[in-house]
């Protein structure tokens, strides 16, 4: 939703109707009308993701997002019902104001709320917390700095909620946000998915406090899902065809969702409708269907069509344009922009997201001609913004210098999901997608599950328990509520099930016998290690507690004080409505039932939207109780025997002196000292600690450790604070081999280091000295796996090598004994070690292997071209000067196209077609003898044509031998 702003229109060039060109290796190419995609491939147990390729794809992904948005803009809320948009009024002026609808280039690129929302979270997890997670006050904070107009709906709500000093979740919750089943999360969070590649658990636990900034029950969930799309594009597998990546992007994300929900509903029959459709263009029919389920019909099928700029119906068409469009970016953008409803935020959404699949090359290829403006203007809709571009009246900020800030965040992810981070790379643990239709598995990944099956207010009545509220306060309307005490136990404020609510959630308001108690009792026993209490609203005559205390009921049905041991993790404050305050127990507690006992002071009536009490998390937490505890450091890791110093601080932040004690618990390992106390500290100062803890050499169990530094302060609760230790064993590398070939690369391999817990990887040294020390200057590199490759060496050169395995941390374990190799006779450059080329007027791949073919290091170049004329230019050097034989090694596929080439810009041999009618092969071709000098050359491949039965023009090359004569 926005306003327009003037832009110009590209006319003229139709959007492609098939899968991307070279979207499909030749070894896995379908037929288009096939129901089911030949191959399917889902998440690696290590995703390795070239640092430089993905902040390509980052800034790509804005990009990619501005051109969809400013696009869709033209048929906003246009057409929500008969007669809608068709692909006959594709390229018409049928648009808003009588605007061409077609696609809209800017320079610079205007914000709108389909990216400037993620443009300030970005701001505030790369400049305010420094991290991917987000607080409720730096979001808070954050919206009411920047985020003051050009917002409607959901958003408008919440940004009204802050502003009475509502924090979220609150601001997203039903009862305080009665558009909370709106559009709008879905359009503004996306980008928590792209700053955890691979990691789809990942970037729902970064994204949850977002997404209920504005959202609640399924709306959550249709958010999750794009976040999940987005998390999943660096995962698509460039071989299938555009077809197949739709279908499992599609059926992917969709394990992310609850069965129960209405999202789920949602993609279960747009893909069967899909699926039984015979005609890839026939969108048109599903848009139909959809609007009679959704919106016409909505009711005989347990639905409630809202408004035009609902989650729901605009959730559809997404799933919708991203099937039909088969991850063609012009053909989806062209099916969301006319599919109807609020269309431009679906639009946006897919088109950020076939951008962070793709690269900027892709999406500049598909406008050839038009230059593509990198600068965005921020300051359009969003206030007190950093300006990166001063000189620039007109713009703030680049999608490059946009995507370089988003890498940090990047690397922070990949570390705490224990991955790897190089200068180079990232090697990203992937974890298998949960059971959408077994909620304890979709918990462990998905935040707002686990939340809703924490609840005992609503697992009780799931099983066919019964749930009773009461209070000692009188039922009343009078302080804005309802007088049904009912209402604080009726789970609706952790409902995810995703279900279709009849009406708005209420809460309970009642006029008071003081003390005032709340109480919600069970049929049954259930675990609590929380209880949970949220205030509803307030008035001028009060509303909400100024002091609480938690009693539970025990399996003998008496009532008793909670275990000492409980925290109140947030203050009550009469002045923020919609409070959410929980009490910690410390431990799981087996109850039949919670009550909170609290004073109102002054206040005539107590409102409360919820009591509850919550088991123990499935999923990892995503964030932790703030302490004023440090630890330094944060994280480390030991093999054993080896001993590490940790201190601990507690900053005074009270009134008053502070006495009291600081231990530590090493979860089982040896700490020293055990504890040590602190006297009289000052108001402002801070009690410290060392302490020294100690592996035992025969720790039997390897693995995570948590350091757990507690406070003991009088007249003070202090929440305890975490670091992690990681206990590693690993023994010796097995034997180390190194073997040589004719050219200029040795191969290394050998077997794992045995009880490899802890293990980071191995470190591979190496010299042409045969009594070489590993060290510094003798380091190769360091990988994860047992091979390793040396490229780029001399002729006939022996090398000597060592393997050494390393930890997490850096520790080193034993050498492995010495291997040697001797290098052939020829050069052999491997043609994807040239990237990025010095051109490609079209997108590229590095591609390993597949199809029965292995390539020369296991990989070659796919340069997927998409026409006559698209270029290729590699750069490679020459260690000196000299005649050399050169031969080039290309890949020969049905798919494949013609091309020619130049050496240093002399032309070079004849037309070369890649096409062949039987399998992929590697077809090496001599163009030499040449004359070389010593430093770079450039060889230029330009795309001349393809076969009448190639369907594509892409070819492959393995590798360019220099073989010296």
């Amino acid at each position: 939703m926005a306003a327009a702003v003037a832009a110009a229109v590209v006319q003229g060039a139709p959007p492609a109707t098939a899968a991307p060109p070279g979207a499909t290796h030749p070894a896995h190419a379908a037929s288009e009308t096939s129901a089911e995609p030949t191959s399917a491939r889902g998440p690696r147990d290590t995703l390795t993701l070239p640092r430089e390729t993905y902040a390509d794809r980052l800034q790509a992904m804005w990009l990619a997002e501005c051109i969809a948005n400013w696009t869709g803009l033209r048929t906003e809320l246009q057409r929500s019902e008969p007669p809608f948009y068709t692909d006959d009024d594709w390229g018409t002026n049928q648009g808003q104001g009588g605007a061409p609808i077609d696609f809209v280039i800017q320079a610079p690129w205007g914000a709108d709320d389909d990216t400037d929302i993620e443009y300030v979270y970005t701001h505030l997890m790369a400049n305010v917390a420094g991290s991917p997670w987000l607080s409720p006050e730096q979001i808070a904070s954050g919206w009411q700095r920047h985020i003051n107009d050009f917002i409607w709906v959901s958003n408008a709500r919440a940004r009204a909620l802050m502003d009475r000093g509502i924090l979220p979740p609150s601001t997203g919750m039903n009862v305080a946000n009665t558009d909370s089943l709106m559009i709008d999360a879905q359009l503004t969070t996306e980008v928590f998915g792209a700053v955890a590649p691979g990691r789809p658990d990942r970037a729902l636990q970064l994204a949850d406090l977002p997404i209920r900034t504005t959202a609640d029950g399924y709306a959550t969930h249709i958010s999750q899902y794009y976040v999940a799309l987005y998390a999943l594009a660096p995962v698509v597998d460039q071989r299938m065809s555009g077809r197949e990546q739709a279908l499992w992007l599609t059926r992917e994300a969709r394990k992310y969702v609850p069965d129960s929900s209405k999202a789920a509903d949602i993609v279960d029959f747009v893909l069967a409708d899909f699926l039984a459709s015979h005609d890839v263009n026939d969108w048109e029919a599903t848009r139909d269907r959809i609007h009679q389920r959704y919106q016409v019909n909505a009711a005989s099928h347990g639905f409630i069509y809202r408004a035009n700029v609902e989650a729901a119906i605009n959730f559809a068409t997404g799933i919708m344009a991203l099937l039909y469009g088969q991850t063609d970016y012009r053909r989806t953008i062209q099916i969301g922009t006319l599919s109807g409803w609020d269309s431009d935020n679906p639009t946006a959404t897919l088109g950020g997201l076939i951008g962070l699949m793709r690269g900027t090359d892709y999406i500049r290829a598909q406008f050839p001609g038009v230059a593509l403006s990198d600068r965005y203007n921020i300051n359009r809709t969003r206030d007190n913004m950093p300006d990166y571009l001063p000189d620039d009246p007109q713009a703030e900020d680049t999608f490059e210098l946009l995507a370089d800030r988003m890498l940090p965040l990047v690397d922070e992810t990949v570390r705490t999901t224990g991955g790897r981070v190089s200068t180079s790379r990232w090697d990203i643990p992937t974890v298998p997608a949960p059971d959408p239709g077994k909620l304890a598995s979709l918990a462990t990944a998905n935040p707002a599950v686990d939340l809703y099956l924490r609840s005992a207010n609503n697992q009780v009545r799931r099983a066919g328990g019964r749930v009773e509220a009461t209070t000692a306060a009188t039922g009343t309307a009078d302080g804005g509520g309802q007088p049904d005490p009912a209402l604080f136990a009726d789970g609706r404020e952790t409902n995810f099930s995703g279900d279709e609510p009849r009406q708005n959630a209420r809460f309970f308001s009642g006029r008071l016998d003081r003390p005032v108690t709340f109480a919600v009792a069970y049929d049954r026993p259930v675990d609590v290690d929380t209880v949970r209490l949220m205030g509803g609203d307030l008035t001028e005559s009060g509303g909400w507690l100024e002091s609480a205390r938690v009693e539970l009921r025990g399996l003998n049905g008496r009532w008793q004080k909670a275990p000492s041991s409980v925290v109140q993790l947030s203050r009550l404050s009469s002045e923020q409505p919609y409070q959410i305050v929980d009490f910690a127990l410390g431990r799981s507690v087996r109850a039949t039932g919670v009550r909170v006992i609290g004073d109102l002071g002054d206040s005539a009536y107590a409102t409360v939207a919820e009591l509850d009490a919550l088991a123990p998390a499935r999923s990892p937490a995503s964030g932790t109780v703030d302490s004023p505890l440090e630890i330094t450091p944060r994280a480390a890791a030991l093999t054993p025997g080896g001993r590490l110093k940790l201190t601990v601080a507690l900053p005074h932040g009270g009134a008053r002196p502070w006495n009291g004690h600081l231990t530590l618990d090493a979860d089982g390992l040896r700490v020293s000292p055990k504890r040590v106390d602190f006297r009289d500290v000052r108001p402002g100062g801070q009690a410290s600690a060392v302490f020294e803890v100690e592996v035992p050499a025969g720790t039997p169990i390897p693995g995570l450790r948590h350091l757990t530094a507690r406070a003991s302060v009088a007249g003070v609760d202090v929440p305890p604070a975490t670091a992690t230790l990681t206990v590693f064993t690993f023994g010796d590398v097995g034997p180390l081999v190194a073997t040589g070939g004719r050219g200029n690369t040795i191969r290394l391999g050998w077997q794992s280091a045995d009880g490899g817990r802890g293990l980071a990887g191995y470190r591979v040294y190496g010299s042409t000295d045969p009594a070489f020390t590993p060290g510094p200057a003798t380091l190769l590199g360091q990988v994860d796996t047992t091979s390793f490759s040396h490229t780029g060496l001399g002729l006939d050169e022996t090398w000597y090598y060592r393997v050494i395995p390393v930890d997490g941390a850096g520790t080193e374990g034993s050498r492995s004994d010495i291997a040697s190799a001797t290098t052939g006779s020829l050069y052999v450059i491997e043609a994807e070690a040239l990237t990025p080329p010095a051109e490609a007027t079209a997108p590229y791949q590095i591609q390993g292997d597949c199809c029965g073919v292995n390539w020369s290091d296991g990989r070659q170049i796919w340069f997927q071209a998409n026409g006559v004329g698209d270029r290729l230019t590699l750069r490679f050097e020459v260690p000196k000067s000299g005649r050399y034989d050169l031969v080039l090694a290309y890949t020969k596929a049905w798919d494949f196209g013609i091309q020619t080439r130049t050496l240093d810009g002399e032309p070079l041999g004849e037309p070369y077609d890649h096409a062949t009618s039987g399998p992929v092969a590697v077809d090496r071709q001599s163009y030499g003898p040449v004359d070389l000098s010593a430093g770079t050359h450039e060889l230029t491949f330009v795309v001349t044509g393809k076969q009448a039965s190639s369907p594509r023009y892409g070819f492959g090359l393995d590798t360019i031998e220099l073989d010296p004569q």
